[in-house]
């Protein structure tokens, strides 16, 4: 990672900063958490105001241990890769995503902060290093 962040730290780019729109709309100040997840969700959607505004009115924004948002609509991982995103970039800022089914087309989101280091609920790998144990899992080597 560039600069003097340390991983999951580093800010997403503020032209879909979501964190920023949160505030100014919900007169919210987020929670570390809340902006972490928003600004994914910011830059996923090329603008967190793509999404539901009344899905996004019931997140509680400066929750500091879990962000749930429900999300009726399509994730893929290639042509509209909305999904492979939300994977590289929770990955990146240290965010552990659980998708949860919760009716016909609809599926809630729950976003728990994590750390590099530490016991299984507690650290969440880098990209790079998910791929390696994937692909060491899958097909019996590294690469």
């Amino acid at each position: 990672m560039e600069g003097t962040e340390t991983e999951g730290e580093r800010r997403i780019a503020g032209q879909f900063s979501g964190a920023d729109w949160v505030k100014e709309n919900y007169k919210v100040e987020p929670s570390a958490l809340g902006r972490k997840v928003a600004d994914v969700l910011g830059f996923v959607w090329r603008g967190i105001y793509h999404l539901d505004e009344g899905a996004l009115s019931r997140v509680k924004w400066d929750d500091d241990y879990v962000i749930r948002f429900v999300y009726a609509g399509d994730l893929a991982t290639w042509d509209f890769n909305r999904l492979t995103e939300l994977v590289v970039l929770c990955h990146d800022q240290c965010l552990r995503l659980d998708l949860q089914g919760i009716g016909p087309r609809r599926m809630q989101m729950l976003f728990h902060g994590r750390q590099r280091a530490g016991g299984a609920s507690q650290r969440h790998p880098t990209i790079e290093d998910a791929v390696l144990w994937l692909r060491k899992e899958a097909y019996g080597r590294r690469t």
